[in-house]
C-alpha cells in the first residue's frame, strides 16, 4: 500500500475524519451510441418524485439525503456520476442503479434493425433515434407514483406525489403505518387510497415481491391485486424489470399513435405490434414520444 498510495492503513485510519469530509467522489460509466440524453431526462423530469430533478442538463437524486448528479459526456460515450463522499461506500449500489434508470446494457443497434423493419417506427428512429427505456431508482417508489397517475394529468400525479411525500411518506413502511382515510385525505378516491394502503402493507409483510425477476410472476402478482390493472402492470415490467417486451396495449395514447389517423382497437394493436416483438417496450417508448411524451 505505501508502494501504490504513499502511505499505510495506519495513516488511512487516523485520516478518515479527514477524507469524510473531502470534495464529492466522480465515476464514469459506459455506454453504447446513439444516446439520446435529452429525451431521457424530458421523460423523467414529466414523471420525477420529490427524490429526484432535472436541472440544467442534468439528473439529480436524493439518496439517504445525500445528493448524486448525473451528466452525460458524449464525447466519451459515458455518463458521469458525482457522488457525495458519505456514499462512497455505496458506489456500486450507485453505480447500478444509474446504469438501470438510464437504461445503459441496451444495444441501440440490434434494436434499431428490428423494429426499422416498421416503416413508421423507422421514420420515428430517424427522428430521435432509439430511446433508451427509463428504469428507476426506487421500484416501490414508482409503483406509487404510478397508482397516483391513474386518471389523472401527469402534472396532477407529481402535486399529488408531493404531498405523499410530505405528508406521509413513500416507504412501504410509511404507508402501511397510515391508513386509507389519511392517503385519500391528501387528494384522491378512497378506492385508490386503500390500494396504496394495500401495496404497503404487502411488500412490508413480504406478500408482495417487487424484486421478482420473472416477468410473467411479476405481471400476475401485480394485476391479482384490486386496483392494478394489465397497463399498470406492464408499465411497471418495464420500467422496474427492464422488459425488453413489455407492451401496454391498453394505452389510449399508443391506439393512436400506432397507425397515424387512425385510433387501433387494443386487439388491433397487440396484432400489429407482433412484428415488433421482442422490442416492444422500445416501439411504446418511441410511440409516446411521437405524441410529444404525453403518453404513459
Amino acid at each position: 500500500m505505501r508502494r501504490a498510495y504513499g502511505f499505510t492503513p495506519e495513516r488511512l485510519r487516523k485520516e478518515i475524519p479527514v477524507l469524510q469530509a473531502c470534495k464529492p467522489i466522480t465515476l464514469s460509466t459506459a455506454y453504447r451510441p446513439p444516446f439520446n440524453w435529452t429525451a431521457l431526462l424530458q421523460f423523467l423530469h414529466s414523471r420525477a418524485t420529490p427524490q429526484e430533478w432535472v436541472f440544467e442538463d442534468a439528473y439529480h437524486r436524493l439518496m439517504n439525503g445525500c445528493e448524486i448528479i448525473v451528466t452525460n459526456i458524449p464525447s466519451k460515450n459515458c455518463l458521469s456520476l458525482q457522488i457525495p463522499a458519505e456514499l462512497s461506500h455505496q458506489s456500486h449500489t450507485v453505480l447500478g442503479k444509474t446504469r438501470a434508470l438510464f437504461d445503459l446494457d441496451a444495444n441501440p443497434l440490434v434494436i434499431e434493425a428490428a423494429l426499422s423493419r416498421d416503416l413508421f417506427l423507422r421514420q420515428l428512429i430517424a427522428r430521435h433515434s432509439v430511446l433508451r427505456v427509463p428504469g428507476c431508482w426506487d421500484n416501490f417508489e414508482l409503483l406509487l407514483r404510478v397508482i397516483l397517475g391513474q386518471q389523472v394529468s401527469v402534472a396532477g400525479a407529481t402535486t399529488t406525489m408531493r404531498r405523499l411525500v410530505d405528508r406521509i411518506g413513500v416507504t412501504p413502511t410509511n404507508i402501511a403505518a397510515s391508513s386509507p382515510e389519511a392517503i385519500a385525505a391528501i387528494g384522491m378516491p378512497l378506492k385508490r387510497a386503500t390500494t396504496i394502503w394495500m401495496l404497503g402493507d404487502m411488500v412490508q409483510s413480504g406478500a408482495l415481491h417487487l424484486d421478482e425477476r420473472d416477468p410473467q410472476l411479476f405481471y400476475e402478482q401485480l394485476v391479482a391485486i384490486p386496483g392494478i390493472g394489465p397497463w399498470t402492470a406492464e408499465y411497471m415490467r418495464m420500467r422496474v424489470l427492464h422488459w425488453p417486451d413489455a407492451f401496454p396495449a391498453g394505452d389510449l395514447g399508443m391506439q393512436q399513435a400506432a397507425m397515424p389517423g387512425q385510433r387501433q382497437t387494443e386487439r388491433q394493436l397487440i396484432a400489429h405490434s407482433a412484428a415488433w416483438q421482442p422490442w416492444r417496450s422500445y416501439a411504446t417508448i418511441l410511440l409516446w414520444k411521437s405524441l410529444e411524451n404525453h403518453g404513459g
